[in-house]
C-alpha cells in the first residue's frame, strides 16, 4: 500500500513529488484498524508540518486528530476520547524534556500499550532511550520527520536509529586555554540609540536576494543547477519557474507577506567575557549576557568582537513577514495545490531570512560599515555579522527572552512562545556586531 510512499523519502525532491502525487491519487478504502493522533506542546513547527500530515492522512482515508501547541490535559483528553492506535509527537526542546516526561508518566498510568512516535528529535538520543526503557509499555519509537513516522505507522517498517549524541555546550572558560583576541577596531559613532520600526518593505524588493540553490534546490528539491538549466530551456526547469512565478503574484495579490522590522542600538561593553548592555546614558545595566566558547583553537567566543576598555555598540533587530501567510497556506490546503502550497511556504521562509539581510544592510549603513554590501548569494565579504540564539555560535534559545525584553518587538505583531520560538512562525532575530573580525563559527565539537 505504502510502497510509492517509501520511495518519496528515498528521493532527493520527495516533499514536491509526494505533494503533487497527493493531488492526484484517489482516496484509499477507509484503514479502520489505525487512527492516529499528532500533538505538538509548543508552536516551534513550521505551519507546513500539520498540513502535509493533514492531506496525506486524509489521503489514505485514516482516522485522525491533530492538535498543535496542546498541553498535557488537552493531550491526555484527546487521547482518552479518541483512542489512537498510534500517537505522534512533532518537535522537541529542551525546555519540554520534563513535560514530556510527565506526559508519558500519565500514559503508563492508563495501562493501555500506546504506540508512540517521536518526530524529529535526533539530538535527544541519550533522554529518548531512557524513555524507552523506563516506559517500555509503551512501545516508544522514533523517526526522522513527520512523514516518515506516518509511513512507519503505515507500513511497520522497523525503527531507524539515525540518531547522534546530544552536544554539551562549554559555557565557562577553561584557564588552561588562550581566548581568541581579535583586533581593536575603531567603535562606531551614533548618538541615535532609539528604536526604529519599518513597515514600508515590498517582498518583490526582497526576492532577489534570496539564492536560488536555497530555494530551488534545498526546499523544493530541484535536482541539478535550477540556473543553469533554466537559461538552456530544460522543461522541468521552466515548469517550476512558471508555477513559482505563478505562486509569487498569488501571495502578492492577496497581501499575504506583510514584511515589517524594528531594530535599536544599545550600549555594551565586554566584562569578565560577558556582554553587559547599558541605557544610553550608561547610568544603568540592562542585562548581561554569556556566551559559550569554541571547544577547539582558537577558542572564539562572541564577547571577544565587543571592547573591554570603552562603551562599545550592540545592535539588536527583529524581522517578520506577518501571518498572512497562513490564509494562503490553509486556501491552497483545501484546494488540494499541495506544490503551491510547499512552494508558498518555501517563498515565506526565504523572504523572511531575505528581509533579515535587507535590514542587517541598514543597520551596516547606520553604523557606516560596508552598508553597500547584501549577502545575496552567501557573499560574506562585507564586514560584521549577525547572529541568532538558537544557532552554532549562541545555541542557548533561552536567549530570546532576553533579547525581547530589551526590543519589545510586540509594537510590530511579534511575540515569544513558551518555546522561546517566534510567533508569527517567519520571523527572524538576532543582533549585529560591526567587528571587522568577526565570522560565523560553531561552539560545539562538530567542525566549524
Amino acid at each position: 500500500m505504502c510502497r510509492r510512499l517509501k520511495q518519496y523519502l528515498e528521493k532527493k525532491d520527495s516533499i514536491l513529488d509526494l505533494l503533487s502525487y497527493l493531488e492526484k491519487k484517489p482516496k484509499e478504502q477507509k484503514i479502520k484498524s489505525i487512527k492516529i493522533a499528532i500533538f505538538s506542546q509548543s508552536g516551534n513547527t513550521q505551519i507546513f508540518t500539520p498540513l502535509l500530515a493533514k492531506a496525506l492522512l486524509k489521503s489514505y482515508s485514516i482516522d485522525h486528530k491533530i492538535q498543535m501547541k496542546s498541553s498535557n490535559v488537552k493531550i491526555v483528553d484527546t487521547i482518552t476520547h479518541f483512542n489512537p492506535t498510534h500517537i505522534i509527537f512533532i518537535g522537541f526542546l529542551e525546555t519540554e524534556l520534563s513535560t514530556y516526561y510527565q506526559l508519558l508518566r500519565i500514559l503508563k498510568k492508563t495501562t493501555k500499550p500506546y504506540n508512540i512516535i517521536l518526530s524529529g528529535f535526533p539530538q535527544y538520543h541519550t533522554k529518548i532511550q531512557q524513555f524507552k526503557s523506563q516506559f517500555s509499555t509503551l512501545n516508544i519509537t522514533n523517526c526522522k520527520h513527520i512523514v516518515e513516522g506516518i509511513c512507519q505507522v503505515l507500513t511497520n517498517s522497523p525503527e531507524k536509529k539515525t540518531f547522534k549524541q546530544q552536544k554539551v555546550f562549554t559555557l565557562t572558560p577553561d584557564p588552561k586555554r588562550n581566548l581568541y583576541q581579535p583586533s581593536k577596531p575603531a567603535i562606531p559613532i551614533s548618538a541615535d540609540f532609539q528604536p526604529k520600526i519599518k513597515l514600508d518593505f515590498k517582498p518583490e524588493e526582497l526576492w532577489h536576494l534570496i539564492n536560488p540553490k536555497t530555494l530551488y534546490t534545498l526546499h523544493l528539491g530541484y535536482k541539478g543547477n535550477f540556473i543553469k538549466n533554466l537559461s538552456k530551456k530544460i522543461p522541468s526547469a521552466i515548469i517550476l519557474n512558471n508555477l513559482v512565478n505563478e505562486t509569487k503574484d498569488e501571495l502578492l495579490n492577496n497581501n499575504s507577506l506583510n514584511p515589517k522590522a524594528k531594530w535599536q542600538c544599545f550600549k555594551c561593553q565586554n566584562i569578565k567575557n560577558h556582554i553587559v548592555i547599558f541605557n544610553h546614558e550608561e547610568s544603568k545595566i540592562l542585562d548581561k549576557w554569556s556566551f559559550p566558547i569554541e571547544k577547539s583553537p582558537p577558542f572564539r567566543h562572541i564577547p571577544a568582537y565587543f571592547s573591554k576598555e570603552t562603551m562599545d555598540i550592540i545592535t539588536l533587530f527583529v524581522t517578520t513577514i506577518g501571518s498572512s501567510i497562513k490564509q494562503q497556506l490553509n486556501y491552497y490546503f483545501k484546494t488540494k495545490q499541495y506544490q503551491k502550497m510547499c512552494i508558498a511556504q518555501a517563498l515565506a521562509m526565504q523572504t523572511a531570512e531575505a528581509l533579515a539581510e535587507k535590514v542587517h544592510s541598514q543597520i551596516r549603513q547606520f553604523l557606516n560599515i560596508n552598508h553597500n554590501k547584501i549577502n545575496a548569494h552567501n557573499d560574506l565579504s562585507y564586514q560584521g555579522r549577525r547572529y541568532s540564539f538558537g544557532y552554532a555560535a549562541c545555541p542557548d534559545l533561552s536567549y530570546q527572552k532576553k533579547l525581547f525584553k530589551l526590543l519589545k518587538p510586540k509594537e510590530i505583531g511579534i511575540s515569544l512562545t513558551n518555546s522561546f520560538t517566534m510567533n508569527p512562525e517567519g520571523s527572524v532575530s538576532g543582533f549585529v556586531t560591526h567587528h571587522p573580525d568577526s565570522v560565523y563559527f560553531s561552539v560545539s565539537d562538530k567542525a566549524n
